[in-house]
């Protein structure tokens, strides 16, 4: 890609990827100037970060409660606390917007990093993504990668383990 796009000297280019094998969250971080994505919150209007800390699972619910629905799970944000319907999540969505967190005084970087979660995404089902949680809590080492790299956007680190059974707890 970057060999083909040198045609003209303000050449941008657009990689996209899950995090795996330790390279493309740090590659993301390292860029001067890095955007998150937040959905905006339906009842308070605030722009919010959301993680497997805003999704309210119940603390005996196994992953396969939560795949066959035989619990109740939801989006709590911490902004206002008042839990998500599946349709405020869509509306949260829609009306989020991109938040510069690293180099928002630089007007022309050289590099732009943009970092999405699957939290705010209406199209991957929030029971997904709490059954994904309770097996990272429960399991071993390949159901908490399949969280941090593939839900979480972020490269699996060792010491993240303590951390996801923290905000699950």
């Amino acid at each position: 890609l970057k060999k083909r796009g040198r045609d003209r000297d303000d050449s941008r280019f657009l990689i996209v990827s899950t995090p795996a094998q330790g390279y493309v969250y740090p590659g993301t971080m390292a860029c001067a100037q890095v955007w998150e994505f937040r959905p905006r919150c339906p009842h308070c209007g605030e722009l919010v970060r959301l993680s497997s800390d805003n999704v309210d699972i119940p603390q005996d619910a196994t992953a396969e409660d939560v795949k066959h629905g035989r619990c109740r799970v939801a989006i709590v944000p911490a902004c206002c606390g008042v839990e998500w319907s599946d349709h405020d999540r869509m509306i949260a969505y829609h009306q989020g917007d991109w938040v510069c967190i690293k180099g928002e005084d630089l007007e022309n970087p050289e590099t732009v990093g943009m970092h999405l979660s699957a939290y705010p995404l209406p199209n991957i089902p929030l029971k997904e993504i709490a059954e994904k949680i309770v097996a990272a809590r429960t399991g071993g080492e390949t159901e908490k990668k399949a969280l941090a790299n593939g839900y979480d956007c972020v490269d699996y680190e060792e010491e993240r383990i303590g951390q996801i059974d923290e905000e699950i707890g």
